[in-house]
């Protein structure tokens, strides 16, 4: 059961501050790691399908873990400034430029990987 009914229904946190803080790093992480592992299955198969018999070769692992290995990387690294920022208390938090940052990498992540290929 996740956490959002009880803040919902008690209208409060109650938890205590490294609840909410490993609560928000894990959904973070989570979050943005599903939305890459999308993303890089989507990869995947479009090289799958433009370059049909590279990918039958024995270097098929070495592709999963280049697309994999990032995909969690960034993950951690962008919940990283929420974690922090929540330990702090810190008001003044560009949560644009998270988004900027996650975009960039993505970006670099499938350039890379396309051209590896």
């Amino acid at each position: 059961m996740t956490l959002l009914p009880l803040l919902q229904v008690a209208g409060s946190w109650h938890l205590g501050l490294y609840v909410c803080l490993a609560w928000t790093g894990s959904d973070v992480i989570l979050s943005t790691t599903s939305i890459m592992h999308l993303c890089a299955i989507a990869l995947y198969r479009y090289v799958g399908i433009v370059y049909p018999l590279r990918m039958r070769s024995a270097q098929e692992a070495r592709h999963v873990a280049a697309l994999v290995v990032p995909a969690w990387t960034i993950a951690v690294a962008l919940s990283v400034p929420f974690v922090v920022q929540g330990a702090t208390h810190s008001s003044a938090f560009n949560y644009f430029l998270i988004a900027i940052i996650t975009a960039i990498a993505m970006h670099l992540i499938t350039v890379i990987t396309v051209h590896r290929i």
